[in-house]
């Protein structure tokens, strides 16, 4: 009966010291609510996505799981996911320029408008005469009439542009208009046998081209190329003249014609500062009319004239070349005026060639020319 009190002490025993660590021991924390979904409050949601709803481009990356915190720590910042960026949908072969030939400084440069330009030519001609040709004088003599050119003087020749600026890189057509005038004096000692006589002589030359231009694109940086065809007209007149007491000739070469015209000019820009080293060829090839005249008079001391004259005309092509080079100057502040100075050289051949004459010119000198683009 001993040993059965003593189980029944133990077991109640037992029984209040597991009650009372219940008792003493804390209640266990509640669970931790689940992250918030999209961002905190203030913080805009991405572009294109709306608050619980997925992204229409692209679904949100799952936010990050935090690791193992401590109780009582706070939350990580909300990040929101990276954009990312989707190509375009191009077609195989799209044309993704835009409008081409509209407002392209390498292929129009500028728009439909019409310019002129003006220049004069500081030049000295000069003429290798070899026109010859026999002159009759009825019942006196058969006389070979020859005179060669004086020193002609040094003159301006003035010159004249107007043209249309097509546009859209259709080039421009132009007309441009020059002439020179210019005589020369001298002296030719025994023109007689007896006595000097006072030589003379004079150029008159007026030339017209009618050309289409166009500016090219170039392979190499600030370089440009510009080219030009058309048809030229021109004419040349030329003549001497010589007296003294008993004697008095005349010669004359008149040239007409209109053949094919090209030029090509190279320019060398120099970005900010308006300026540009350029070289110009250009060349003709001109198909006209020459006439010759050829005179004489003798003066006998009783008064008495006898004279004669012959005339020669033939048709000629008539080469011609000009080389030009200098500096061009475009002002920043008037982009639409342009200056050129520079150094050029001209030839005419064949300019005299009928019968048993021969005639050519060559000019050189420097020249200053502008032009206003309206």
């Amino acid at each position: 009966m001993l040993n059965t009190m003593q189980h029944s002490m133990l077991a109640l025993s037992v029984a209040l010291l597991t009650a009372v660590g219940a008792v003493a021991q804390p209640p266990a924390p509640p669970p931790a609510p689940p992250p918030p979904v999209g961002p905190p409050p203030g913080v805009a949601p991405p572009v294109g996505t709306q608050p619980g709803v997925a992204s229409p481009v692209m679904p949100p990356l799952p936010a990050p799981v935090p690791g193992p915190q401590p109780f009582g720590a706070a939350p990580l910042p909300y990040q929101p996911p990276a954009p990312i960026a989707v190509p375009p949908d191009y077609r195989p072969n799209q044309d993704r320029n835009g409008m081409l030939l509209r407002g392209d400084l390498l292929l129009d440069g500028t728009s439909p408008s019409w310019f002129f330009g003006i220049g004069v030519d500081i030049v000295v001609p000069h003429i290798k005469n070899r026109l010859q040709a026999p002159v009759t004088i009825p019942g006196v003599t058969l006389d070979q009439v020859h005179l060669p050119t004086a020193e002609l003087d040094f003159a301006g020749s003035p010159s004249f542009v107007l043209g249309y600026h097509v546009g859209q890189g259709f080039g421009d057509v132009e007309a441009t208009f020059r002439f020179l005038d210019t005589r020369g004096d001298g002296f030719l000692p025994l023109f007689d046998g007896v006595s000097d006589a006072f030589l003379r002589s004079n150029l008159s030359m007026s030339v017209i081209d009618l050309d289409y231009a166009s500016r090219e694109l170039s392979l190499v940086p600030n370089w440009d190329m510009r080219w030009k065809a058309g048809v030229r007209l021109a004419n040349v007149f030329f003549e001497s003249q010589a007296g003294s007491l008993f004697l008095e000739q005349k010669t004359s070469n008149n040239f007409f014609g209109a053949g094919p015209h090209a030029g090509l000019e190279l320019a060398r820009q120099f970005p900010g500062t308006g300026l540009s080293l350029f070289g110009r060829v250009e060349g003709a090839v001109l198909i006209g009319r020459i006439g010759q005249g050829f005179e004489e008079e003798v003066f006998l001391t009783d008064g008495t004239i006898f004279g004669g004259a012959t005339r020669v005309t033939a048709t000629q092509a008539v080469p011609v070349l000009n080389v030009q080079a200098g500096v061009g100057w475009t002002p920043c502040w008037t982009p639409r005026t342009h200056w050129s100075f520079g150094y050029q050289f001209e030839q005419w051949w064949s300019l005299g060639h009928a019968g048993d004459s021969a005639a050519e010119l060559t000019t050189q000198g420097v020249f200053l020319r502008g032009q206003i683009d309206f």
